[in-house]
């Protein structure tokens, strides 16, 4: 088998660990989470629904069996390289450490049980589940960021900078100020290790996912700026956006004092944006929607890096990336549709707010 031939047979390896269009048919017209858990059981999700089906029942089962699903599909990523092609892999799942931290900063700060915090980590990043239920069940927020010291988690340098943030934290009891300061430690160290890399697809969908992020931040600010939001006027926005990103600093900051919506639209023109994203911008230069664009923009993402199972090269880097978004798209569809079904929403309805992967 030449290399062409064992990229291909990988990607459709990678395609048979998803869901087809007929079980997601089959899912949506379940009915109940009784028969929406059954219908499941008979897919890829089978041995995850039946061991979740041991400990709980309805929602919880689903979300158990999604859980564990997206974590051992995403750390199964890590096999497919060694060396420097892995090293660089740790990067996309290093998303979850970030994901999962700020699960855990918020749950201390809600002051909410650790088994409450623990269902909702999805263990697919380089902090191990037995350490996030560890920093999980810490008696508070300060505990919890020291621990992430002791630990050097998911950094010593980022562990640093949470702790060098601790007594701001404490003058303005301010949340933002510990959860902003990993950010965008996550943030430098993404941009610090995409700089010295090759500028693949990798690269490409991991600094469009901050561009995501800044430009949801910018109109954020933007509406609080026109709605004179308490707070609206900081002293310096550009200390809102993160690093790594494509859109300069300036355009973001051009974003964030237009006056009309248009405005916003032709300032977007010339940033480089890919053309998925075209139609969404367009739409919020309507709606002036806040929430909907950003509902757009992730599936535009999605579009975007699943798109790279077409496009990408079948031995490269691009594979991975395609099948990451694509599971935790599905994990994401999966979790609506069994909200769906409990709460009785018709399935044409819940189908549309489904991203495709």
């Amino acid at each position: 088998m030449n290399g062409y031939d064992y990229g291909n047979a990988r990607i459709r390896a990678l395609r048979s660990r998803m869901l087809t269009l007929d079980e997601y048919s089959g899912l949506l017209s379940a009915g109940t989470i009784e028969r929406l858990l059954g219908a499941l059981a008979d897919t890829v999700y089978g041995s995850e629904v039946q061991a979740a089906m041991l400990r709980f029942s309805g929602l919880r089962c689903l979300d158990e069996a999604v859980r564990s699903h997206l974590a051992r599909h995403l750390r199964m990523l890590e096999t497919f390289f060694d060396g420097p092609e892995r090293s660089r892999l740790e990067l996309l799942l290093h998303r979850w450490d970030l994901r999962n931290l700020r699960t855990i900063l918020r749950g201390r700060v809600r002051l909410e049980g650790s088994e409450q915090i623990v269902r909702l980590l999805v263990p697919a990043g380089t902090i191990d589940e037995p350490a996030l239920i560890e920093l999980a069940s810490q008696p508070s927020l300060r505990a919890t960021v020291e621990l992430l010291m002791a630990w050097s988690l998911p950094s010593a340098g980022t562990a640093g900078r949470m702790i060098a943030a601790w007594p701001a934290y404490e003058a303005t009891n301010d949340p933002s100020v510990i959860e902003g300061t990993l950010n965008r430690a996550y943030a430098d160290h993404l941009h610090s290790s995409l700089s010295g890399g090759p500028s693949d697809e990798l690269a490409r969908i991991l600094r469009l996912e901050i561009d995501q992020t800044n430009l949801v931040t910018a109109l954020r600010l933007r509406s609080s700026r026109l709605e004179a939001e308490p707070g609206w006027d900081v002293g310096d926005p550009s200390a809102h956006y993160l690093s790594a990103g494509r859109i300069p600093v300036d355009s973001l900051e051009s974003v964030r004092l237009a006056e009309a919506p248009g405005d916003v639209a032709r300032l977007l023109q010339d940033a480089p944006l890919p053309p998925t994203w075209t139609s969404a911008v367009a739409e919020w230069s309507v709606h002036d929607d806040l929430l909907r664009f950003s509902a757009s923009l992730e599936a535009a993402m999605a579009q975007e890096a699943v798109g790279l199972f077409a496009k990408g090269d079948p031995l490269g880097i691009a594979i991975p990336v395609a099948f990451a978004w694509a599971k935790e798209s599905e994990a994401r569809n999966l979790r609506l549709i069994g909200r769906g079904v409990v709460h009785e929403i018709p399935p044409d309805v819940i189908e549309q707010e489904l991203i495709a992967s």
